[in-house]
């Protein structure tokens, strides 16, 4: 259970960190190193404020909330047969491609 925890949040990481890269990619690193200068002294100056938002509640109960949803009008899992026969065509053209044979490492 941690090992995928800690799995989940390298990949995670990752993603944030490709995602990140290329959204400032066409920015200079003097514009970039700004940001989070002027970000870091807002924070430390008390500017930055997680509550500047409105929450409401209202109570309900939980089969007010499932029924808010549209009822499927098919089943919910595919059987064995269902994935075979959507599959075939896949399965069927991939019987014709023929890898080329390769030594086995010693």
């Amino acid at each position: 259970m941690w090992v995928a925890l800690i799995i989940f949040l390298v990949v995670a990481a990752v993603a944030l960190s490709v995602v990140a890269f290329f959204l400032n990619g066409g920015r200079p690193i003097e514009e970039r190193s700004k940001w989070v200068k002027d970000s870091m002294q807002a924070w430390r100056e008390g500017q930055l404020e997680a509550n500047a938002f409105e929450v409401e509640l209202k109570d309900a109960h939980v089969n007010d909330v499932f029924s808010t949803f549209e009822a499927a009008d098919e089943a919910a899992y595919l059987s064995f047969d269902e994935i075979g026969t959507a599959l075939k065509p896949v399965t069927d053209q991939l019987q014709h491609v023929r890898l080329p044979k390769r030594e086995k490492a010693a």
